[in-house]
């Protein structure tokens, strides 16, 4: 009897051992995991940073460029009410200025003409209103510029938070393979029966790290 208990106890140390030596594996491949999510997650959040800088600086020029445009147009106004103001005026004036007014009112319409069709787009102009469309230009030349290079901060972001909630789980994890050690390393040592539900506590807590590892990698 006392050689069989003697072969039982060798065994159950060695398959302690064993656990020991798995669950400090397993803990070192989730904290490898939990480490490269980390490293991920700053790559994401500098990815991030770089799209918010690209979107900025493509608001700021468009802006610019659009505002631009709308000077040229409030100017293309200003000679189109001029031109048509001088054509009021030659309806009664006397033979002598009616020539001057209308070279004036021919120069004013030709600088109008001139501003509409080179310095500023006619598509942002609204035929009903006579408004010219600023913000519209303004996010019409950002979306040309987002086909362009990456001016979307937000996935970035999202992802790195995901990301970090993903190392998060993986170093809680640690947690329950440290417990699991705890188990198996008194259940190693102790010769009461009370070894066996350690042994078994070991192995609860060592499931639930593996399975959660599993449950982190499909999920996140």
């Amino acid at each position: 009897m006392k050689d069989i208990s003697d072969r039982l106890g060798g065994r159950f140390k060695t398959a302690m051992a064993f656990m020991i030596a798995f669950v400090t594996v397993m803990s070192a491949v989730a904290a490898w995991r939990a480490s490269l999510a980390a490293g991920d997650a700053g790559n994401a959040d500098v990815n991030g940073l770089a799209a918010t800088i690209n979107l900025e600086e493509s608001q700021a020029l468009n802006s610019l460029a659009a505002y631009e445009h709308y000077r040229a147009f409030t100017a293309y106004l200003r000679y189109t009410h001029l031109g048509d103001l001088l054509f009021e005026d030659m309806q009664t004036a006397s033979d002598a200025d009616y020539p001057i007014l209308d070279r004036q009112r021919g120069d004013d319409y030709a600088l109008a003409v001139e501003l509409q069709g080179q310095f500023f787009p006619s598509r942002y102009l609204d035929p009903e209103s006579g408004i010219y469309q600023v913000e519209r230009e303004i996010n019409a030349l950002v979306a040309d510029d987002e086909r362009d290079r990456d001016i979307n901060p937000a996935p970035h972001f999202t992802k790195a938070d995901d990301l970090r909630t993903k190392s998060n789980y993986l170093v809680a994890v640690l947690v329950a393979f440290a417990i699991a050690l705890w188990f198996f390393s008194l259940a190693e040592s102790m010769r009461h029966a009370f070894k066996y539900a350690l042994a078994v506590g070991g192995l609860v807590f060592t499931a639930v790290g593996v399975l959660a590892i599993l449950a982190v990698e499909m999920l996140l």
